[in-house]
Formats: C-alpha cells, structure tokens, sequence
C-alpha cells in the first residue's frame, strides 16, 4: 500500500482481500507508516452489520482535530455495511473533512455500492496462499499440545527480522480476533 495511498488527492481507500486478517494487517501498517495515534482512529468493525446509526459517528469523530497526529483515520468493515450505510457514508466520501483518512475493508468489491467504489482508490491486496488460515489453525493446534522442548525447536521456524516479526503477531492477533468473532455471531 505504501505507494499507492500516498498518490494526492485520496482521502479514501478501498482495501480488497479475501482474508480479514491481511486486510487489517495492510492498513495497520499503512496506519503506523503515517504516525496515526489509534487515539485518532475510529474502527467500525465490530457488529454484525454497520447501520446509519455508526456512519453518523464516523461525521461526529471527523469534526473533532486529531489528539496526538497529524490526521485522523477510519476503518470501515465494507462486509458489513447495510445498502442504507452506504448511501450515508457517499456523503462523507464525496465532502470529506480536511485531515482525514477512510479506509474500507472489504473482501471483494462487488459488495460495495459503484458510487462508493468510484470514490475510493482500489487497492487489490496480493492473493495469499489459500491455505493460510487453514495453517494458522493447524500452527495453534500443534504448538499447543507440544511439549516445551518441541516448541522452542519449532520458534527457530518464525521470523526474527524485527519488521516480520511485528507483522506475524499483528496477523495472529487479526486470526484470532476473527475466531473469537466467528464464534461469538454463531452463539447470537
């Protein structure tokens, strides 16, 4: 994303990847490269399905000045925006308060409005291997019924430049963050 999201003139991205987890990781980083305080970011992700109601948040949040950066960010879960959110959020995307960044995540963009999309850079994350949640799952399920030796042998096995490091927790963070959620929607 680093190239792209610094083009002028957007204020707005549309980040698509079928994974939950390397969309958020994407836009943590690009979060982080431009120095945004998460005291300056506003996530919308965390229900089922994004109404009006939350939009008009994303309004109020904006009029505010950033705390601690230089611009202020919002995460939109584009998965879960009702029709009538999007309509709501054209507004925002078509006058957008100075110093503000939106980004949409989403897993394809078909579920977002045309309109929206046309006021969005695409940013088409690259495929990763299919199986990466599936190896995630597999990864968890292995560690945690080696013994402590097994596991320290099985550590030489991750990142340790610091940058991949930081990246490969964020994406365990993210791939557990989406279980805890899958799981909690299943029992509601």
């Amino acid at each position: 994303m680093e190239n792209k999201s610094s083009k002028p003139g957007f204020h707005a991205f549309c980040i698509i990847h079928k994974a939950s987890s390397v969309r958020l990781t994407a836009i943590q980083n690009e979060l982080n490269n431009r120095h945004i305080h998460r005291f300056d970011s506003l996530l919308l992700n965390d229900t089922p399905s994004i109404s009006i109601a939350q939009i008009k948040q994303i309004l109020s949040f904006l009029s505010r000045k950033p705390l601690l950066s230089q611009s202020q960010a919002v995460l939109i879960a584009g998965d879960r925006l009702t029709y009538e959110a999007q309509q709501a959020l054209l507004k925002i995307l078509e006058e957008p308060p100075q110093k503000s960044l939106i980004f949409i995540e989403a897993s394809a963009q078909e579920l977002l409005l045309p309109t929206i999309i046309s006021r969005c850079q695409i940013i088409n994350l690259p495929k990763t291997n299919d199986n990466m949640v599936v190896d995630q799952h597999v990864f968890w399920e292995k560690i945690l019924t080696q013994s402590i030796g097994e596991r320290i042998r099985d550590a030489s096995l991750l990142p340790t430049d610091r940058t991949e490091c930081i990246d490969w927790i964020r994406s365990q963070i993210y791939y557990f963050r989406d279980l805890l959620q899958h799981s909690i929607s299943k029992t509601y």
